[in-house]
């Protein structure tokens, strides 16, 4: 599993918020390591045996965790700044930022209680489909620490510890390593009758590749088992040699291609639409902006936009060709992708030049 998980559910009830709050940061911290590619090989019921457990004790001990820092909250919170003091008659008002930060922790409460819920009902699913729920537990209770802790922090005027950073830059690698197989199966277009053979040898080979590779593991459990059954079914057809059928053969290629469809949905992923939509801003920023780009800006700008390589096919297109930012194309590639994620703010910019 690669993490120690808490023995208990109980915390001092008397605990302050920034107390309550480190406490959260050490369990998104664990929760972080916990590894379920293990347990992938697993038999069904062993891995329910073995995981369920695990995600559960998470599950109650953050439950228990944001209930001792919504308490603490409570406790500790300053009455708003108001004028109802000079008034005998007014009743004094709860701090707003207070009262945000309570319905933060109910919110994300509710949540975690429906992850649980789900967890433990769930006895007949597939193995990849249990192992997908609490995966996404898992990442439900991570995301829970990180908000709580930008909430909790701004009220303190506290430096944050934990951020999205950890998420991104794995999200961020995933998609890489998706453009780059989807770049394996697009080169030299749909393969004909003939050429069938060849094209799913060099598919197989990057399949295996990203199958063998580290990133293997920062995937969804959903996407690496279709792509386990890919390889399989690719493996099988390449057995068969000059016996293969042609037909299964590009029935199996149209699965690749609608395989490589599906994979483009991590740029759904909430950080990397945040992270793509803030650095797409930037770039029209810089790409409007009344003074023309200059040589160094430009290769800033290009190294900056690397990072957003798999939002758009066009995007993508221009920016592997070595295509002036300058350019018009690029100019409303950009506008477009921006556009989509943010369409008031890309709007004003582009209206303000």
């Amino acid at each position: 599993m690669g993490a120690r998980l808490p023995a208990a559910v109980s915390s001092p009830s008397a605990e302050s918020v920034v107390e309550s709050l480190e406490r959260i940061r050490g369990l998104a911290r664990i929760a972080r390591r916990v590894d379920l590619f293990p347990y992938e090989s697993h038999r069904p019921d062993e891995a329910r045996r073995l995981v369920r457990p695990m995600i559960e004790r998470l599950l109650l001990v953050a439950l228990a965790d944001v209930a001792h820092l919504e308490r603490a909250i409570a406790r500790e919170a300053p009455p708003a700044p108001d004028d109802w003091l000079l008034d005998d008659d007014a009743e004094p008002r709860e701090d707003p930022r207070s009262r945000e930060l309570v319905d933060l922790c109910e919110m994300i409460r509710l949540e975690l209680s429906q992850r649980l819920e789900l967890l433990r009902r769930d006895d007949g699913s597939e193995l990849w489909e249990f192992l997908t729920a609490c995966n996404h537990a898992r990442g439900a209770l991570i995301k829970a620490a990180v908000s709580l802790e930008a909430a909790v922090c701004a009220r303190e005027r506290l430096p944050a510890q934990l951020d999205a950073l950890h998420e991104i830059e794995s999200a961020l690698r995933v998609r890489a390593g998706y453009r780059r197989l989807q770049r394996v199966l697009a080169v030299a277009g749909e393969p004909e009758r003939e050429q069938i053979g060849e094209r799913l040898a060099t598919a197989a080979g990057a399949l295996e590749s990203l199958v063998a590779s580290a990133l293997f593991v920062e995937l969804r459990v959903a996407d690496r088992c279709q792509l386990r059954r890919v390889v399989e079914r690719l493996e099988s057809w390449l057995r068969n040699g000059a016996e293969a059928d042609p037909d299964d053969g590009l029935r199996l290629w149209q699965d690749l291609c609608g395989l490589a469809t599906v994979m483009q949905q991590v740029n759904n992923r909430q950080e990397l639409v945040a992270h793509d939509r803030a650095l797409l801003l930037e770039a029209l920023g810089e790409l409007y902006a009344e003074s023309p780009l200059d040589p160094a800006r430009e290769a800033r700008l290009r190294e900056r936009l690397a990072d957003v390589v798999g939002r758009d096919a066009e995007l993508d297109a221009l920016l592997e060709s070595g295509e002036s930012l300058a350019s018009a194309a690029v100019l409303r590639a950009v506008t477009r992708a921006a556009v989509r994620l943010e369409p008031q703010e890309a709007q004003r910019i582009v209206v303000g030049r």
